[in-house]
């Protein structure tokens, strides 16, 4: 005989699975065994690595997302150096070049899904400013995936070049590489050299170097890149009105410019340390910083509004062209390696040149040097062998000077 229940709802626990049993069984006979459950489900993938961005603070500690650190930085603020080492600690604080730090990572390192076969490891991917700010990005990536690309850097006077593989800067980083280990991005930067100019018609400029050089005009015309070897590579573009301009120059490695008669206002080029000749001759230039253009042995600056000139660094120089400008003073005593100056058409009132001992042409026409003045130049003049020759007309001493103090060290007077 047969007896059937009403069907009871019995909760049985097989693979996390809630199932409805019939209470009805054949007389005599046991139940049919259970089918084997499901296959879990694969485990999640393993949490990402805590995301930071790394400075350093005015007295030298490492920064993390804000927080000032209890771990000194290796170098000074503001210093070249080697990128530091980022890990995250066994108990989430975050450890810099070996030293674990006081301040605790958003999150922990990934780990292998439980209870499945799909768990992902987590990496680091450190994007490194290389001088720029901010100094270091830190992102936690799980493996196989891609890293957000964070906004572009800044470093003032460089124009950002992209993200490198390698300290050197040879092998650019492709973004859509997948991530398979921890790794550092280097920033790359070009620098830039900047010029305002107000001409209506044609300016010209004209390079020498290796690699490439672009101009962007500011005038919303399409930037102008152009291949430089050693020798001169023009670009040219007209304005069509007097509007100020600021031409924004980018290149690796640039190592003449001449931008002469094209009505500029002002000129930057400190931070092109390339650079050995520049010709910034007959524009309205008012100050004029080379002080970082340490490799500069020709300088030709004339007929610009400049009332203050400093050379002090630029110990390379051979020939320097400061003419028909404002200039009260110029110290020439570092350049040791100058055979040519001119220096005419200023308001100098003294002028020492000492230290410059291969000097063959001096130029000082039309300043506002006496006659004791002039006197005191000539006995700081060379007595090498060789033709040299010196300007002196149209100062108020050049009458009454004893031009044989100059003479008499084989220099010759020119007018």
């Amino acid at each position: 005989m047969k007896r059937c229940f009403n069907f009871l709802v019995v909760a049985a626990i097989f693979i996390g699975v809630a199932m409805i049993v019939p209470s009805c069984a054949k007389d005599g006979k046991d139940g049919e065994p259970g089918k084997q459950g499901d296959k879990g489900e694969k485990g999640d993938k393993g949490d990402p690595g805590a995301n930071a961005v790394i400075s350093i603070s005015d007295d030298g500690y490492w920064v993390i997302n804000g927080v000032k650190t209890n771990v000194k930085a290796q170098g000074e603020k503001g210093e070249p150096g080697t990128s530091p080492t980022i890990e995250i600690s066994d108990d989430g604080y975050w450890v810099i070049n070996g030293e674990k730090t006081n301040v605790k990572a958003e999150g922990e390192q990934g780990k292998d899904g439980n209870n499945g076969n799909d768990g992902k490891n987590s990496y680091l991917v450190v994007f490194d400013a290389n001088g720029g700010l901010p100094m270091f990005r830190i992102y936690g990536v799980l493996h196989g995936d891609k890293v957000i690309v964070p906004n572009d850097p800044e470093k003032g006077g460089y124009t950002f070049g992209g993200w490198y593989i390698d300290e050197e800067l040879e092998n650019a980083w492709n973004p859509e590489t997948a991530i398979t280990d921890n790794i550092t991005l280097y920033a790359k930067w070009w620098r830039t050299m900047t010029m305002t100019t107000q001409k209506s018609g044609e300016v010209l400029i004209i390079m020498q170097g290796s690699g490439t050089a672009t101009i962007d005009w500011d005038d919303g015309t399409t930037s102008e890149t152009k291949t430089l070897s050693n020798v001169n590579t023009e670009f040219k573009h007209t304005y069509s009105s007097t509007s100020p301009r600021t031409i924004n120059i980018t290149g690796e490695n640039i190592t003449e410019l001449v931008c002469s008669a094209i009505q500029l206002t002002s000129l930057a080029v400190s931070n092109n340390t390339a650079l050995v000749l520049l010709d910034c001759n007959a524009n309205q230039i008012t100050s004029l910083d080379v002080s970082n253009n340490s490799a500069l042995t020709h300088l030709n600056c004339g007929d610009n509004k400049i009332s203050n000139l400093d050379v002090s660094d630029n110990t390379m120089l051979i020939q320097l062209r400061c003419g028909v400008n404002q200039l009260t003073s110029l110290d020439v005593s570092n350049n040791t390696m100058l055979t040519w100056v001119e220096a005419w058409g200023n308001q100098l009132e003294s002028l020492d040149v000492t230290n410059n001992t291969a000097l063959i042409t001096l130029d000082c026409f039309g300043n506002k040097l006496l006659t004791t003045a002039l006197n005191n130049l000539f006995g700081t003049l060379n007595s090498i062998s060789g033709g040299k020759s010196i300007r002196i007309a149209g100062n108020p001493g050049a009458d009454d000077c004893n031009r044989s103090i100059a003479e008499d060290k084989g220099w010759t007077f020119f007018h």
